[in-house]
């Protein structure tokens, strides 16, 4: 008896079908397996920098505290400065003190850190798995997310995942207490969510580039290229794809595609402009807030104290050390464009990343570089150089060793092994460094607060610093003066960079604090206790304040050495102060000398 063709057919298809599903359980198993894998690696790179924290993060912490207070936003009490750029990590740590206490503000601080960084790992993968590429117009093309289904499933997203878990920058910005990683995700995940097609997902889309806004200043720049970027490349994307299969579709089919394709442009048009007018809208707000808040200033202090960068570092070196440096230096990018160069620029998807990588990396020659361990910087664009540097690499792998697919697994392991092993040099440095500054805030800037807060400062006294984070968390009740002009409107808009402003130093005087401190550093060796000869001011800012003559008349503590004392206090009879704290700071000494005005008595 013949059998029926279509009872065969619909046979074949169920167990294709069937096939196809078991596969894609297994695939799923694998990537869960790895991803799992990827934030186990980047858990334990992170728990290494627990100790870790920057403290610049505490001058965020006293805004909130504060504000939970109902002395407003405020560094000082009826100062309207704007000394901060996170506004939204500085509202939610307002809410968590107001709930448990300010003792919480850390531990909430850096725990948004963590799981912002555990979550860039995990869009790093999701984001990855929405780029491919098309080696010829004869593969099936995915109308949903415009990739090749020949390349489905590739190593991209293990790889890209892979490479980001093991870079130490990363782990080491997860912990310091800023709103970095939290920055970074909030910007992986839009641009994820402006590559997918999701009914009404302009409004996600809008309000997560519009939190990134309120954590960033430069969210906005970088909302503006990411969505423009999707709505142009993708648009353009949609067409390619229906095109490349044009000899598969009948005249019928192709008009229907046409119109299909007509509707979507427009409708991922209008999510554009939908997506846009609500990060306008949350940034207007956010604006206008600003303004009343901080007496009309259109933009955060710091912006004008830090415009310049750091004088130290020049934006190449900063991008080059951050951006470079992570993914094998220049081996590791060149090959990767030679990769990219071989599978002709890959998917429009990878476009979009692209351009907000190279957007990410113009910030420093815009902004100046930042100081600061670990790049903080360019943390957002690794999460992105990760999957372009991925894109790369397996497009030259696949090129080498198309005919042999028992290989296909092996650049998904070895690339992060490899990178691993080039930053384990770097991630010692950060390890050893960390953990001696963490005991250099212990016993020099905490124990200094606490001095102030115990018996010292009264409530009220001004103190002026340049280290501002630590003491003036804990000397809540004492105004703080910033002789950087984080906090400080006058200072931060007086010419030059940062930590070299020029402005005449009768400003300082002229507030009278009833102390200043002073960081001095020395070259020598370590091992060594540093003397009079070897030490100097750690800024220019403060060598001339320690050179001006209203200081040594006001400041300047004249009291003869006691035989057999420690050389800190040896030394800060040398340099008129009134004592010294010793910072423990890797490869050389870091010293703060308190000073105290001369009509208030201290006892020593």
């Amino acid at each position: 008896m013949a059998s029926d063709p279509h009872q065969l057919n619909g046979n074949a298809a169920s167990a294709n079908a069937a096939e196809s599903r078991n596969g894609t359980k297994k695939m799923r198993g694998v990537e869960i397996a790895w991803m799992l894998t990827a934030c186990a690696i980047f858990v334990a790179f992170s728990l290494s920098f627990v100790h870790y924290v920057n403290d610049d993060a505490f001058i965020t912490f006293r805004f909130s505290q504060f504000w939970v207070n109902g002395d407003g936003p405020y560094y000082n009490p009826g100062e309207r400065v704007e000394g901060y750029t996170n506004f939204l990590l500085m509202a939610l740590i307002s809410v968590v003190i107001g709930v448990a206490g300010p003792e919480a503000a850390l531990p909430f601080a850096k725990g948004i850190g963590f799981f912002a960084g555990l979550g860039c790992i995990v869009m790093t993968f999701l984001l990855a798995r929405e780029v491919g590429w098309c080696r010829s117009r004869a593969v099936a093309y995915d109308y949903d997310s415009n990739v090749c289904q020949s390349d489905q499933p590739s190593g991209l997203p293990f790889l890209a995942a892979g490479l980001l878990a093991v870079q130490p920058n990363f782990a080491l910005n997860s912990m310091s207490g800023l709103e970095t990683t939290l920055f970074a995700f909030l910007i992986v995940l839009g641009v994820w969510l402006a590559t997918l097609r999701i009914k009404r997902g302009w409004l996600l889309t809008g309000l997560i580039f519009g939190l990134a806004c309120l954590t960033r200043p430069e969210g906005i720049y970088l909302a503006v290229v990411s969505l423009t970027a999707a709505v142009v490349l993708l648009r353009h994307a949609e067409g390619a794809g229906r095109r490349s299969n044009s000899d598969r579709l009948d005249v019928q089919d192709f008009d229907k595609a046409d119109a299909d394709l007509a509707h979507s442009g427009r409708n991922r048009f209008s999510h554009f402009v939908l997506s846009l007018f609500l990060v306008f809208v949350i940034t207007s707000l956010h604006l206008f807030w600003r303004i009343k808040t901080y007496d009309s200033e259109w933009l955060p202090n710091t912006y004008y104290a830090k415009a310049g960068g750091f004088a130290a570092t020049s934006p190449v070196e900063y991008v080059y050390r951050g951006a470079v440096v992570p993914f094998g230096r220049w081996w590791g990018i060149g090959l990767a464009l030679i990769g990219l160069l071989l599978i002709r620029g890959g998917s429009r998807q990878l476009r979009v990343v692209v351009a907000v990588a190279l957007a990410a990396l113009v910030l420093p020659f815009l902004t100046g570089a930042d100081w600061m361990l670990g790049s903080r910087l360019l943390i957002p664009v690794l999460p992105f150089l990760a999957i372009v540097v991925a894109t790369g690499w397996l497009g030259v792998w696949k090129s080498v060793f198309a005919r042999r697919r028992w290989l296909a697994c092996f650049p998904v392991i070895a690339g992060p092994l490899l990178i691993l092993a080039i930053q384990i040099p770097h991630a010692l440095y950060l390890l050893h460094h960390t953990q001696a500054r963490a005991v250099g805030y212990e016993k020099a800037h905490r124990a200094l607060a606490d001095w102030f807060v115990g018996s010292t400062a009264k409530p009220g006294d001004t103190i002026a610093l340049m280290d501002i984070g630590i003491v003036g968390y804990v000397c809540i009740d004492q105004k703080i003066l910033d002789i950087t002009g984080l906090t400080d409107r006058h200072i931060a808009k007086s010419p030059g960079p940062f930590l070299a402003k020029e402005y005449n130093l009768d400003y300082v005087f002229d507030r009278s604090p009833e102390f200043i401190i002073l960081t001095f550093g020395s070259a020598s060796s370590p091992a060594e206790p540093p003397t009079l000869e070897t030490i100097s001011p750690w800024t220019s800012i403060e060598g001339k304040l320690f050179k001006h003559p209203r200081f040594r008349e006001s400041y300047w503590t004249n009291r003869s050495p006691r035989s057999g004392t420690p050389w800190p206090d040896e030394l800060a009879v040398a340099i008129g102060a009134e004592r010294l704290y010793y910072h423990n700071y890797p490869g050389r000494h870091y010293l703060l000398a308190v000073y105290v005005r001369q009509d208030k008595q201290v006892l020593y």
